[in-house]
């Protein structure tokens, strides 16, 4: 999976404002930032690379100096997203953490799995495969989408939101340690002290 594609505008069989738009609209890839290349330099062309998606269009001619600094500027922006993600998440309800800087299709997977997780955290059957088949997509898919789009597994994914729900009902005053422990599915004190010390 790469971390960015770079694609010049005028290509053949397909230009790169099509291959654009079809990896921003392709969940499995929607993540990964895209440049554009192009000689065509008029608020309409670029008007036209952003519509497709791109994350940043480039005339040319550029030096590869620019070039660099502009991939780097583009990983280092997601970087810190994905730090963020988290962060931003509402203290009573993590199903409204999304934020501005995910694609559209990216917040819709956000917070269709966090959902999905929330409503199912004390569930035997909250695991990888389960959580696959819910996004539609295989363990490894789901596992590069994760990795790629907040920098974690989807097993650090689940332990994080379970975390974040345990934080809550911990802080309401309403449960006491090991009745928070067994509503978000962890059996062990060991283990759910353990989660709490990683996350």
């Amino acid at each position: 999976m790469p971390d960015i594609i770079i694609s010049d505008i005028m290509m053949p069989v397909m230009d790169g404002l099509k291959l654009c738009e079809k990896v921003k609209q392709n969940i499995r890839l929607s993540h990964i930032p895209v440049i554009l290349l192009t000689a065509k330099d008029s608020n309409e062309d670029r008007s036209e690379g952003y519509k497709s998606g791109a994350d940043s269009y480039i005339s040319k001619p550029f030096t590869s100096e620019m070039l660099n600094a502009r991939i780097q500027n583009l990983l280092e922006s997601r970087k810190n997203l994905a730090k963020q993600f988290f962060n931003s998440v509402p203290e009573n309800h993590s199903t409204e953490l999304i934020q501005n800087g995910f694609s559209s299709i990216d917040n819709e997977f956000l917070q269709k799995i966090t959902s999905y997780i929330e409503e199912n955290l004390s569930s035997d059957d909250l695991d990888i495969g389960t959580l696959a088949e819910k996004m539609n997509m295989s363990s490894s898919s789901l596992y590069r989408k994760l990795k790629g789009l907040i920098g974690i597994s989807a097993i650090e994914f689940i332990r994080k939101i379970k975390m974040r729900k345990a934080a809550d009902m911990l802080a309401s005053g309403n449960f006491n340690v090991s009745e928070t422990a067994w509503n978000v599915g962890i059996n062990s004190m060991i283990h759910f002290r353990q989660c709490g010390i990683a996350n």
